[in-house]
């Protein structure tokens, strides 16, 4: 853990200069489908969703519950974006690549109508749904109160793809979100690109070119991603074992 001092120290301990602990490929579990939860702010709490509203609160531990009863994996975590309104908590869905509205009201019922629709598309939702606004979608953890690596990592790599995005001329289609704990601490900066699906670790400022070269300009131009061996922690919808091969 690292404790407020010299930045130069910080990032020797903590940050991009700290030394590398293993190979982050084959280090992400398998699952289906990653769910976003938009709480509109990065400042959560170490006992996430804790201190949340009561809505937030309520579909964490719904979520949580159901899991191992569906028939697909399933990832939810916090993101940056905010929700519509008060009365509703949006999530996001990859590879759906869809915005969803829950009512607050009745937040376990919408899950529970979401989460049937996501097991078969053939079932309706309860809730809105929408196109997200962007094309591509950078989230990069910075979940501070979990892990200082992540909270000195993920805010200077969030700044460092704005800034690369804006320079490539990809502001249009490219959004950057600050995610809570998506797990793997050690290999923060921990960023995910969907809807290429990537799961990167130890991506540095230095590495951020590379990371938007292989999730979006290659991945447009032949529909697919290009592996960065020395940053590749797997794909949604791969297990470690294929990833690893």
């Amino acid at each position: 853990m690292c404790e407020p001092g010299d930045i130069e120290e910080l990032n020797r301990t903590c940050g991009f200069g700290r030394p590398l602990d293993g190979s982050p490929v084959g280090t992400v579990d398998l699952f289906n489908k990653h769910l976003f939860i938009q709480t509109g702010h990065s400042d959560w709490n170490k006992k996430y969703p804790e201190g949340e509203r009561e809505a937030v609160r309520e579909l964490v531990r719904e979520i949580k519950q159901r899991k191992k009863t569906l028939p697909f994996s399933l990832k939810a975590i916090a993101c940056d974006l905010p929700s519509t309104s008060d009365d509703k908590v949006d999530v996001c869905v990859f590879p759906e690549q869809k915005q969803y509205s829950l009512n607050a009201s009745d937040i376990v019922g919408d899950l529970n109508s979401l989460l049937g629709h996501l097991a078969s598309q053939e079932t309706p939702c309860s809730a809105a749904v929408k196109e997200l606004p962007f094309k591509h979608y950078i989230f990069v953890c910075c979940d501070a109160a979990t892990d200082k690596r992540c909270g000195f990592c993920g805010p200077r790599l969030v700044d460092a793809f704005e800034e690369r995005i804006q320079h490539h001329k990809l502001s249009e289609t490219v959004k950057v979100v600050k995610t809570s704990h998506v797990g793997g601490h050690k290999y923060a900066g921990n960023v995910i690109v969907y809807p290429a699906g990537e799961w990167f670790g130890y991506v540095t400022p230095e590495r951020v070119d590379d990371v938007i070269s292989a999730t979006i300009t290659n991945y447009e131009d032949k529909g697919e991603p290009t592996i960065i061996p020395d940053l590749w922690r797997g794909r949604l919808g791969l297990s470690k074992e294929k990833v690893k091969e």
